[in-house]
This record gives structure tokens, sequence and C-alpha cells, in this order.
């Protein structure tokens, strides 16, 4: 009779409960979050053999776009000066195809060059060292980029801290196809931990020029300083110059067009001894009122090529060239036989 009984009670709580179990409420899934940024593969810009954190100075340097007489599908020539003795290491960064042409000073030591950008990136110039790597995401390669495309942030931080083991000093920024490093008139950006540099007088407009040669009318130059004319100094001489926009610097492009136009001319091709000399030299377009003094003889000679509408300088040194491009002819000691007279 109780165990009726209880089985009678058991069914009724059953009944009363509905005779199952509740279910629980379906709890709606969280939406995915967006995806963590990739890692940058770094294992393609690191210097072979370079022992890090570079020493001395590190600068960048910003190419920025091209300019409006840049060609499509041709390289943008950019131009760095440096005139800061010691060790300099550099950050060369820009997001198209360019030549990044380094001249250092004799007091200047490079220990490392790194140029980078979405469209290949080419270094040139003299006493650069071996450390130099050449890095472009179009070659495939992750860690080749243009760093400066979101400011000077965290990613350029990082870029510096990766490929040289320690933060940049500064970020300079190219106007018309030129830069100069350690030239008190420029003003580089400081880095973003940095305490704000002290004011700087402006700097001179450098004369626009196109990033391939170009034919250019003469045009005065503006007075050497009296520092750099009185002490006769060719670095002074020419950086005054570059300054004032009497001359820019060629490259090996002008000398071709040269030796195309010598032999264009009658002459014999040179040989490939003194095409190497005349290339090894350093070499200026004249497109305004300058005098090849004493200042370029011996180890300071150069090359000065002169544009058909351009004005060929007196030349006054012991060693120094002057190629004029309307008739291939030269100038100056050492020069290679002229073109028959015709």
């Amino acid at each position: 009779m109780r165990a009726s009984l209880s089985l009678s009670l058991l069914l009724l709580l059953l009944s009363a409960c509905g005779g199952e179990a509740p279910t629980p409420e379906t709890v709606p899934s969280a939406a995915p979050g967006p995806a963590p940024a990739a890692a940058v593969d770094w294992s393609r810009c690191r210097f072979p053999g370079l022992s890090l954190p570079v020493p001395g100075r590190l600068f960048v340097v910003d190419g920025g776009a091209p300019g409006e007489n840049a060609e499509p599908g041709r390289e943008t020539i950019r131009r760095v000066d440096i005139l800061v003795p010691g060790p300099v290491s550099l950050l060369l960064t820009a997001p198209d195809a360019s030549v990044w042409l380094v001249r250092p000073s004799p007091q200047t030591r490079i220990g490392a060059i790194f140029a980078s950008g979405d469209q290949p990136q080419r270094i040139t110039g003299q006493a650069l060292g071996p450390s130099r790597l050449e890095r472009s995401q179009s070659a495939g390669d992750d860690c080749g980029r243009y760093w400066m495309a979101q400011g000077s942030g965290p990613e350029l931080a990082q870029a510096s801290e990766q490929v040289f083991g320690r933060r940049y000093d500064a970020v300079h920024t190219m106007r018309n196809g030129r830069v100069i490093i350690g030239d008190s008139a420029e003003a580089p950006v400081p880095r973003v931990d940095a305490a704000p540099a002290a004011p700087v007088r402006a700097s001179p407009e450098p004369a626009s020029e196109s990033p391939v040669s170009e034919q250019a009318a003469p045009r005065p130059a503006a007075p050497l300083p009296a520092s750099a004319a009185a002490a006769g100094n060719s670095e002074a001489l020419v950086l005054d110059a570059l300054k004032s926009g009497a001359l820019r610097y060629a490259h090996q492009g002008d000398l071709k067009r040269w030796m195309e136009r010598r032999e264009e001319m009658g002459a014999e091709p040179l040989n490939p001894a003194v095409v190497a000399r005349l290339r090894a030299m350093p070499s200026y377009i004249v497109v305004g009122s300058f005098t090849v003094g004493p200042a370029f003889s011996g180890p300071r000679a150069a090359l000065f090529l002169v544009e058909p509408r351009g004005e060929a300088p007196p030349n006054l040194s012991d060693g120094s060239l002057v190629l004029t491009m309307a008739l291939g002819g030269c100038d100056g000691t050492g020069c290679p036989p002229p073109p028959p007279p015709r």
C-alpha cells in the first residue's frame, strides 16, 4: 500500500513539473573580432655580419611622393649629402622606384644603409661600405616597404629597431629630390620620443629639378658666402653652388650622353680605362654661372658637364674637366682626344 502511494505521489509531482527537465536557454555566441595584424617577416632585412646596435648617428630619410616631373616607369633619383662626422647609418624609404645617390663627406664613416620601399630601390655612391640592403614589396620582401606611410610612428620605430638594433635619431624629409644631413640650415624632425629641437633658420629653397637628366637654361648664381670663397674649399664651393642652383648632381647617364655625342661628332670611342677614370670622378651638371677654380685641382678634381643651352665655365683647375654636351668637347688637362674639326 505504501509503495503504491509513493508511486502515485511521484507521478503527480512529475506531472506538475511538466514531466521533463527544463531546457537551458541558448546563449548567443559573441561576434568574431578583427583578425590580428600579421607580424612582419624581418628575415630578409638583416645585415650579414653586422654587429647591432649600430654605433654613431642613425638617420631616416623620407623620400616622399615622386615629384610632378617624375616619369611613370622610371626611377626617381634621390640625393643624400652627409656632412656629419663620425659613424652614420641611414634608413632610406620611398614609395616609388628610387636610386639613392649617397655622398658622404670625407669625415663621415658609413656604418650601414637600408633602402626600403614599395617599389625597387637602389643605392649608389662611393665610400659607402659593404653593409647595404635594398628591399621592396614588389620583390617579395615583407620587410621592404615605405616605412613613412604612417609618419614617424610605431611602424618606423619598429623598422629602426629590427634592422639597426636601436631607435633612430631624426627624420629628414627630402625636398626637390635632395637632402643635406648635417647642414645647420635644414632642421630634421626629431624622434617621436625625443625633446623638441631648437628653432633654426629656414633653408633656402633649392631649384626644382627633374629626377632625370634635363636641359636647363643658365641662370645667375647667388653670390658665394665670403667664408667659402676665401677658403677656396671645393666642398664648400660645391655645396653653395648646389644650394644656389648653379650646379646639380650628374649621374652615369649624363656621362654616357656626352660620350655618345662625342662619337656622333666623329671621335673614336674611349677605351675602358678612360671611361673608368671619368666615372670615378665626382660629376656635376652646370646650369648657372660657375667657375672651376684652383680648388678643384689634384685630388679634388671633378667633371663638370654643360648642357647644350648651358654656359661653359672657365676651367682654372689642374685636373678637373669641363665637358660640353653640344659638341662632345672637353676642356682641361687630361682630356681625351677631341672630335675632328668639321
